[in-house]
């Protein structure tokens, strides 16, 4: 049995970065599924109150954060590389970029459907988050309408980088073989594509990054098997190594247009009263 344990829920994008980072290494590992909302006792019983995902267990160390997930999977299994050209540095830098650009999707989703939220989901994000104008919020529901125009301009402005960047005819970001470049790039992309039925207004004429995003999507997330949450835990009790440059991965599980927005709130409720952070 694999001694990775990956702590997660199926629609956190930063849980995403790590099963592609998993994916490109062709491990095997062990999913423990936890809750979207709170209480999640298995986990913060392992990171002695930590509540947000992805979290990595192997043996009795616990790691937080996607970033420092990834140092640790490369430094423990370094081929395949998440650094295909060699360059550490950039890619690692890029998780800054890719949190404005996870910020400027949420912008756009956000307004879409808080109307349509399950009321814990909504009460527990506003507790976590009371410095953000949820009022503003609830106003703003015309996503693509004037008031949505801009966010999702900017959006289109990170998108057509990646764009830029596939002009040459390559696969991946850096090259022929997907790397971390790809993940920081494709995590926020594909949480839009999962809550979105209709992306041609934000993709058109982006066909390059569609068919970039669908060679990652490609990958899979290397060799997963459920496991039983007291089982993982009994195996945890060691040291805490935290790490926070994954941009706040709390509000996530949500939003879409009139008939995105009901989709939305049905994508939600599968996760919104058993849930997660």
């Amino acid at each position: 049995m694999s001694d990775l344990i990956l702590y997660h829920y199926e629609q956190s994008p930063f849980a995403l970065k790590v099963r592609k980072m998993l994916a490109i290494k062709g491990l095997a590992w062990n999913s423990v599924d936890t809750p979207v909302i709170l209480p999640k006792p298995d986990l913060v019983a392992i990171t002695g109150g930590y509540r947000g995902v992805p979290v990595l267990q192997i043996g009795a160390d616990v790691f937080i954060d996607s970033h420092l997930i990834g140092q640790e999977l490369e430094r423990r299994h370094p081929q395949p590389t998440l650094f295909p050209n060699g360059n550490t540095g950039m890619p690692q830098a890029l998780t800054f970029w890719s949190n404005a650009l996870f910020g400027a999707v949420m912008q756009m989703l956000l307004p879409m459907t808080w109307e349509h939220w399950p009321e814990p989901f909504r009460e527990d994000r506003k507790a976590m988050f009371p410095g953000l104008d949820w009022d503003r919020v609830a106003r703003t529901q015309e996503p693509f309408g004037v008031r949505g125009a801009q966010p999702m301009g900017e959006v289109r402005v990170h998108l057509a980088l990646i764009d830029e960047q596939l002009r040459d005819g390559r696969a991946f970001l850096q090259g022929d073989a997907p790397g971390m470049t790809d993940i920081q790039a494709a995590f926020a992309p594909a949480f839009v594509r999962t809550l979105l039925p209709d992306v041609s207004m934000l993709y058109a004429g982006l066909e390059r990054v569609a068919a970039w995003e669908q060679r990652v999507a490609d990958l899979g997330e290397g060799t997963r098997t459920e496991i039983d949450a007291r089982a993982a835990r009994d195996d945890g009790r060691g040291r805490l190594v935290a790490g926070r440059l994954d941009a706040e991965d709390h509000l996530v599980g949500h939003h879409r247009s009139r008939r995105s927005a009901s989709a939305a709130a049905r994508h939600l409720s599968s996760f919104g009263s058993g849930g997660r952070r």
